[in-house]
């Protein structure tokens, strides 16, 4: 499966679609003061390093928008494990059904350095405005290829259990939701489209490896119930 067919499969296999346009357009975006522009990408970054100490590498995107940077944050003493967070995702609202809105960016963390970790971010922080959909918590998202082990083919997006100081964020005085993501099997997503995700994720050892994406070896030993 190529790059571009395993977007389209992502794309086309999202749980909830949107309603309504879903443009990545400047309307939509946080305006810019025509006499003092804000470089939103710099006060995030600051924002980002007041809470998880000091960046020590980005990666960029291909051209177009979003632009959605991902840095890096490697372990500190406080914090034993790898963050990586996107910056440009928020520049643009993702709209509810009913028509509300909000912006959120997204996270994952990891047990060792996984660099791979930028570019499932920017595939899942670009889907809602190319695929006319939103992305929220809770949600599930397939990669029939795994993430690093056949076994674990869906992502899904979570509340930022390990990084407690990205819950209930606000950005130029505006909420902010990030979310991270972990992976889980198959027949965990079949568990969560039929009782709901938020059960599925009690049921997970609520353990570190558990919220790492590199974490979590083995699928549930427990029944789900």
């Amino acid at each position: 499966m190529t790059e571009e067919e395993l977007r389209q499969h992502i794309l086309s296999a999202t749980d909830r679609p949107g309603r309504g346009e879903q443009p990545p357009f400047a309307e939509f975006a946080f305006p810019l003061h025509p006499s003092r522009p804000i470089d939103y990408e710099l006060v995030r970054a600051q924002m980002y390093e007041r809470i998880l100490g000091p960046c020590d590498g980005v990666f960029h995107p291909p051209t177009g928008a979003p632009h959605i940077d991902v840095c890096r944050y490697p372990p500190t003493s406080a914090r034993p494990f790898w963050c990586y967070v996107t910056n440009g995702m928020s520049d643009f609202r993702q709209i509810l059904p009913d028509d509300s809105w909000y912006r959120s960016e997204i996270m994952c963390a990891s047990a060792s350095q996984w660099d791979s970790a930028a570019e499932l971010l920017q595939v899942l922080g670009r889907m809602p405005f190319e695929a006319d959909t939103y992305l929220r918590e809770y949600h599930t998202v397939p990669f029939p290829q795994g993430i690093e082990d056949p076994k674990f083919t869906y992502i899904m997006t979570i509340p930022p259990f390990l990084v407690k100081e990205f819950d209930g964020l606000s950005f130029l005085d505006e909420p902010l939701e990030v979310m991270s993501v972990i992976r889980i099997t198959s027949d965990e997503r079949e568990f969560a489209v039929e009782h709901s995700s938020r059960e599925l994720v009690d049921n997970l050892p609520d353990e570190l490896d558990t919220w790492l994406i590199d974490g979590r070896s083995t699928p549930l030993t427990k029944p789900l119930h």
